[in-house]
C-alpha cells in the first residue's frame, strides 16, 4: 500500500483517487477549499460512488480530502498533479510540503508540460518554468510524465458521483527518456488496474505529436465555434487544420522526433469518432498558452516558419476577447473568406 497524494479534483483527479483507492492505496485528494467543502458534504456513509464500464458494477470508494490552499507538511510516496497546465506552478508551490527527496512526482497535463525546456537545451525553460519555480521544489530525477487518454466527467449536481466515461490508456515516461526505477514504481501503481498503462521511452515525442493535432483542433474550434465533426467535414477548414498540424510536425522533425502521423487522416477520424464534441478550450481559456502559444514559441526556437500559426493564434485571441464563448465569429471580415485563405 502506497501513500498517494493527488493534487487537483477535476474529473481525471477524482477518477485516479477512486481507482487507486480501489487498488488498496492510501489516497488523499487535494483541492481548492470550495471543492473540498462540496465533496465533503456530498460524501455518503460509504464514501463516493465510482462508475465505469470497466467495472462490473458501481463501486463505493472513500479517500481523504484536504485543501490545497492550506499548508500541509507530510511527505507522500507519490504525488500526482492533475491540475491544468497554467496552474501547475502555483499548485506545486502550495503543496511543496507533500514532496520529499524520495517522492515520485507525476504530472498529468494536456498540451506541452512544464518540463519541456529542461528536456531539450534548444528550448528556453523560462517559457514553461519561469525562474525554475517548479523545478526548485522537486528533484527532476524523480519526475514522471503521464499522458491521459481516457474520458472522465463530473456531475456538478451530484458531486458524490465519480465517472470514468471511456477509454483506458495512459502513457508514462521520463522527461529525459530514461527507464529508471522511478518510472517502474509509478507504472506499478496502475499495472493491476483496468487502465492500460504503457511505458513510453519517448514521452516528449509523444506529447509533441499530440500537440500538433491539439493545436489544430482547438484553434479552429475557437474560430468556428463548431464541433469536431462539423470542422473536419468542411474542406477548407480541414485543409487549414492539417496545414497547422504539419507545420508543428516539421518542428518536431527538427527536434529529432519521429512521426508517421497523417494529420488529414487523424483529424478526419477524430471528427468521425467524436462528431458532436466541442473542444474543452471553448470552456477554459486558461489553456490558450499551453495548447496554442507554447507550440508556436517552441517551433520558432527550432527555426520553423510560424507566420500562419501566429495569424491563427492572433485570430483566436481576438475571438476570445471580443465575443463570449460559443457565439459566432464576428471579429473577422468574413469567416468564409478566412477559411478560404490558402497558406503558401
Amino acid at each position: 500500500m502506497a501513500e498517494i497524494a493527488i493534487v487537483g479534483a477535476g474529473a481525471v483527479g477524482r477518477v485516479f483517487a477512486a481507482l487507486l483507492t480501489l487498488e488498496g492505496h492510501n489516497v488523499t485528494l487535494f483541492a481548492r477549499s470550495q471543492t473540498v467543502e462540496k465533496m465533503t458534504k456530498a460524501r455518503g456513509e460509504r464514501g463516493f460512488v465510482f462508475k465505469s464500464a470497466a467495472l462490473e458494477e458501481p463501486a463505493h470508494v472513500d479517500f481523504k480530502i484536504r485543501s490545497s490552499e492550506k499548508p500541509y507538511e507530510y511527505p507522500f510516496d507519490t504525488v500526482i498533479y492533475t491540475v491544468k497546465s497554467p496552474y501547475v506552478d502555483q499548485a506545486v508551490a502550495n503543496t511543496a510540503g507533500l514532496i520529499s527527496d524520495e517522492s515520485t512526482v507525476i504530472f498529468a497535463q494536456g498540451g506541452l508540460q512544464w518540463w519541456v525546456g529542461h528536456a531539450d537545451e534548444r528550448i528556453d525553460p523560462a517559457l514553461t518554468d519561469p525562474d525554475n519555480h517548479i523545478a526548485n521544489h522537486l528533484d527532476m530525477n524523480n519526475v514522471v510524465s503521464m499522458l491521459v487518454s481516457f474520458g472522465a466527467s463530473l456531475d456538478n449536481h451530484n458531486p458524490s458521483q465519480i465517472q470514468h466515461t471511456g477509454g483506458q490508456k495512459i502513457r508514462m515516461g521520463l522527461p529525459f527518456g530514461d527507464d529508471k526505477d522511478v518510472l517502474t514504481n509509478a507504472h506499478s501503481l496502475f499495472a493491476d488496474s483496468f487502465l492500460d498503462a504503457e511505458k513510453d521511452g519517448h514521452i516528449f515525442e509523444t506529447l509533441w505529436n499530440k500537440a500538433c493535432g491539439s493545436f489544430a483542433m482547438s484553434a479552429y474550434a475557437i474560430l468556428t465555434q463548431q464541433t469536431l465533426g462539423q470542422m473536419t467535414a468542411d474542406e477548407d477548414t480541414l485543409g487549414q487544420m492539417v496545414y497547422c498540424a504539419n507545420v508543428l510536425q516539421q518542428a518536431g522533425a527538427k527536434m529529432g522526433f519521429k512521426s508517421d502521423v497523417d494529420y488529414k487522416e487523424y483529424l478526419t477520424t477524430m471528427g468521425q469518432n467524436l462528431p458532436d464534441h466541442y473542444m474543452s478550450i471553448l470552456r477554459d481559456q486558461s489553456e490558450m498558452h499551453a495548447i496554442l502559444e507554447l507550440p508556436i514559441q517552441v517551433a520558432d526556437m527550432v527555426g520553423v516558419d510560424t507566420q500562419f500559426l501566429k495569424y491563427v493564434y492572433d485570430a483566436c485571441q481576438q475571438e476570445l476577447t471580443i465575443k463570449a464563448q460559443h457565439e459566432l465569429v464576428d471579429n473577422l471580415n468574413s469567416l468564409t473568406d478566412f477559411l478560404k485563405l490558402k497558406p503558401e
